[in-house]
């Protein structure tokens, strides 16, 4: 299980977000969805621990998330191979 207490990110003085919490068991999955630029790839990134967040409590199976536990792969990155399925694609990635 997945569980966030707390996260909250500002940069500069303008708050991105505050006090994201929730949990998600296995076979769960995460939807986020907003106008542009609200945030939800920095929360993204901020989860998968490519940004610091301000304050956050992340547990994976009771404890702390690592860097191991999480994949991020966005389509702003423009990086997928189209001719390969999503599964080759992480698996290579994962290489």
């Amino acid at each position: 299980m997945l569980i966030t207490k707390g996260l909250s990110k500002t940069f500069s003085k303008t708050t991105i977000f505050k006090n994201v919490s929730f949990s998600l068991g296995f076979g769960e999955a995460l939807q986020v969805t907003g106008r542009n630029g609200i945030g939800k790839t920095t929360l993204l990134k901020c989860l998968a621990g490519y940004l610091n967040s301000d304050f956050q409590q992340l547990t994976f199976n009771d404890r702390p998330l690592s860097a191991q536990d999480c994949a991020f792969v966005s389509a702003d990155d423009l990086c997928f191979f189209p001719k390969l399925t999503l599964k080759e694609n992480f698996d290579f990635f994962q290489k």
